[in-house]
């Protein structure tokens, strides 16, 4: 059990060190200084905001969504040259206003992208 606990940490630990040598390296896709040292910024901020509020999560089964959401996003924002996530392929009408309301919001939690899922009920750093 003990080893289980060690390889998680370790591998936690080893996602957020490689975030922040992402964030050291990273360059704008516009090429701008100004840029550059913001999305820098907020690669680590982020890290630092999500790691922290994940810090509590206990069962494995959590970790583990949390280990693979870090990886995606991080993969993502790497291969597209954005750090910042956004919702891609959400289907027609999940977003609706009125009537649908719950139907709409349950459709929207059920497709939300795993590199999104701790946004679900967060506003993000603080």
């Amino acid at each position: 059990m003990n080893a289980i606990k060690f390889s998680t940490r370790s591998r936690v630990l080893n996602l957020y060190r490689r975030i922040l040598r992402v964030a050291k390296s990273w360059e704008a896709a516009s090429h701008q200084v100004k840029d550059t040292g913001e999305e820098r910024q907020y690669i680590k901020t982020e890290a630092r905001h999500l790691f922290r509020k994940n810090s509590q999560i206990t069962s494995p089964t959590e970790v583990e969504a949390s280990i693979l959401e870090g990886e995606a996003r991080m993969e993502m924002g790497l291969h597209y040259r954005n750090p910042y996530p956004r919702i891609s392929n959400m289907p027609p009408f999940s977003m609706t206003k009125g009537k649908g309301r719950e139907q709409s919001e349950m459709t929207r939690k059920r497709t939300l992208p795993l590199y999104l899922r701790s946004y679900e009920n967060d506003s993000g750093p603080k």
